[in-house]
Formats: C-alpha cells, sequence, structure tokens
C-alpha cells in the first residue's frame, strides 16, 4: 500500500517540526521505501496504521528515535565540500582573529556530522592553521541527529 498525500503531508510537517528536517515531494520515494522497514518491523500492514501509531501516546514515546534514524541520511567524507574548508582557513578565520585580541579559542559546531569525518577534518586543518599562532586555541563541537551514527 503508497504512501498516500495526506500521510506524506503529515510525516514531512512532523519530521520538519521535530528536526528541522525538510523533505520534499522528490524524496517521497525515499521517505517510502525506508518506512516500508519499519512497518514490517512493527508488524504494521499499512503507512495509515503506522502514522495512526507514531502520532498516539506510545508512539511519540517509542517511535521518534526510529523515525528519525531512518529519515536521516548519514553521509559522510574526509574534506567533504573543500572550497568550504579552504574559505575557513583564507577568509574566516583570519577575518575573525582580525577581529578579537588576546588569547584566543576558536570553537567550531560540527552539526550533521554523521561518524565524525568532518569534525576530524576541522581538527586537521585548525591544527595546521594555529601551529602557526601560539595564541589560538580550537575547540570542536561534533553533534548528530542520528543515534545510528552517535
Amino acid at each position: 500500500m503508497p504512501l498516500s498525500d495526506r500521510e506524506f503531508s503529515r510525516l514531512k510537517e512532523f519530521i520538519y517540526r521535530e528536526c528541522g528536517i525538510k523533505i520534499t515531494e522528490a524524496k517521497r520515494t525515499m521517505v517510502e521505501a525506508r518506512l516500508q522497514k519499519r512497518l514490517r518491523g512493527l508488524g504494521l500492514t499499512s503507512f495509515s496504521r503506522y502514522c495512526d501509531y507514531l502520532f498516539g501516546p506510545r508512539g511519540m514515546e517509542e517511535e521518534l528515535v526510529h523515525l528519525i534514524n531512518v529519515i536521516t541520511t548519514n553521509k559522510t567524507d574526509f574534506f567533504r565540500e573543500p572550497a568550504h574548508f579552504h574559505y575557513l582557513v583564507r577568509k574566516a578565520l583570519p577575518e575573525m582573529l582580525r577581529q578579537s585580541s588576546g588569547r584566543r579559542t576558536i570553537m567550531v559546531w560540527s552539526a550533521g556530522c554523521s561518524s565524525g569525518e568532518e569534525p576530524y577534518t576541522l581538527a586537521m586543518v585548525l591544527k595546521e592553521f594555529v601551529a602557526e599562532r601560539r595564541e589560538i586555541d580550537f575547540l570542536i563541537l561534533a553533534t548528530d541527529i542520528s543515534t545510528n551514527v552517535l
């Protein structure tokens, strides 16, 4: 049984509200395919029954984490989007340092970092950047919404 327009709309609005993940119509097939596994795992025979469960009191407690893990895409690579690292080192960091004074700590939040290759890359890039600048330290906070990759 395919995912109805109403069910897809409810799910995508809920996911956006809860997680900030925007799901477009282009992702509908992906959502349907990934949720099929959850339906089988829960012994449910339709997306309608899944929505009833998810939006019920038990579903909010028991299913939300599973839904997030199913919906998220855990793509990660070392030096992913190399232009971003180039911009960080050549433009952003020098500008930040010009605007501050004294001993400085660069704090970076790597959100949506999956299993960690992006923050690991940040650590390498920042270590190289601060090597010539003894007055600078750095801290990296790496997070992800998926409990599967954490």
